[in-house]
């Protein structure tokens, strides 16, 4: 008879342990995590203001992700880190930044598609980053009400993005509205121009709007070698504007790298040698205020005062975004932006393998050592905003998954 009764405990017993496992599971690997984040394993070496340098004779073709894979209620899916190359990532700033809660808690920010509504999600969409896949699944991958009226039409996919009653568009972006503030417009254009009242004209009425900025980010030392690669190809963005102030840079402020309409066949060397190219730092130039150093002065690129600038200004404006992606923590990327505007996704938005991301990386790791470090030396600022941008992005992944494990009615949508 004791050995009846005490059969209905161990059952118990297994029960509360099978459900309390998911928990502890999240909260050991939040600890972990946490002191990975504060760990500094690389020297920072001083060039001008900003340049750090990698002094390794090798470096791994692997990454350590963000998170291992952690279950919540169900399950939460996360990145396979041993397939993704990563090269900065194994560059370790000798610093650990410090954010507020206001910088890390962007869930369930409030958003809405209604004809009456003012939110508006803009997406500052920066060459090379994978954005062009981001903004497709914008327009034609989210679970909505009214979907956006997708249209191919002369090549290009075009998707309003709008309204129940179509009057207004609750997305601006390439694929939504086309490049209404100009090709590859920055934040500083993009905001000039929306306050400007470029959706009053498109909607063709007057309205209080809140703008809502998001954006995708990729490690510089990879995103550069693509942008190379795109150029040598043939592809040019001499049609971008660069407004600023109202207006865009003369020749004298802003001297062309190259004759003619395209910089064909350009060698790397030759394209890390141009002191105007502005694929150089090009990440925290597209997300500074421009306006804080006098818009496209001439030494804007190299001049090591104005880049620090430019660097906190970077940096200012990725805490006021609500979300930013990095193109090396996918399916994380995927979680946060659902959790932070709650909309979902139909299919998983990240599964897509982008073969010319690990062309480029490729490269990246066959280059000879001094090679890498001068890409690394003209990309000073960008490898800095990068090492920032990942530490807030783990910050801002770590609260969400605090956020999953007290609702236990999560539930994942891919299961």
């Amino acid at each position: 008879m004791p050995s009846l009764r005490i059969l209905p405990c161990r059952s118990l017993i297994v029960k509360l342990v099978m459900l309390l496992m998911p928990s502890f599971l999240v909260l050991f690997y939040l600890q972990i995590s946490d002191k990975r984040s504060s760990q500094a394993s690389q020297e920072l070496i001083s060039l001008g203001h900003s340049t750090y340098l990698s002094h390794s004779k090798s470096v791994s073709h692997s990454r350590r992700s963000l998170s291992h894979s952690v279950k919540v209620s169900q399950s939460v899916k996360v990145s396979d880190s041993s397939k993704v190359s990563d090269f900065v990532s194994q560059i370790h700033s000798a610093t650990v930044y410090r954010f507020t809660e206001d910088d890390i808690n962007k869930l369930h920010t409030p958003f809405s598609m209604g004809n009456d509504e003012s939110d508006v999600m803009v997406f500052l969409h920066m060459q090379k980053t994978g954005g062009t896949f981001f903004g497709k699944n914008l327009v034609r991958n989210l679970q909505l009400s009214t979907p956006c009226r997708c249209d191919k039409g002369r090549g290009m996919l075009k998707c309003p993005c709008t309204s129940p009653n179509g009057k207004r568009y609750w997305l601006f972006s390439r694929y939504s509205v086309g490049w209404k503030c100009g090709l590859h417009a920055d934040y500083t254009e993009l905001t000039e121009c929306l306050l400007s009242g470029k959706l009053d004209e498109l909607e063709q009425q007057m309205r209080q709007r809140r703008y809502h900025y998001v954006t995708v980010l990729r490690d510089p030392m990879s995103r550069f070698v693509s942008e190379w690669q795109h150029v040598s190809r043939g592809a040019s963005w001499i049609d971008s504007t660069h407004r600023c102030k109202g207006r865009s840079p003369t020749k004298q402020e802003l001297p062309p790298c190259y004759e003619g309409v395209s910089w064909s066949n350009v060698t790397l060397e030759e394209f890390m040698a141009c002191p105007h190219n502005l694929a150089r730092n090009r990440q925290t130039r597209m997300m500074a205020n421009l306006s804080l150093i006098g818009c496209y002065a001439d030494d804007m690129l190299y001049n090591p005062s104005k880049g620090q600038i430019l660097l906190e200004s970077a940096k200012q404006t990725l805490r006021s975004f609500p979300y930013f992606s990095i193109q090396s923590f996918l399916n994380e990327s995927q979680l946060l932006f659902e959790q932070t505007f709650d909309l979902k996704f139909q299919t998983p938005m990240f599964e897509q393998k982008n073969r010319h991301n690990r062309h480029s990386a490729d490269i990246l790791h066959s280059l000879p050592e001094s090679l890498q470090k001068q890409i690394l030396e003209v990309n000073s600022l960008d490898v800095q905003l990068y090492d920032y941008a990942t530490q807030l992005f783990n910050k801002r992944y770590q609260y969400a998954l605090r956020h999953l494990v007290q609702h236990s009615s999560y539930r994942e949508p891919y299961s």
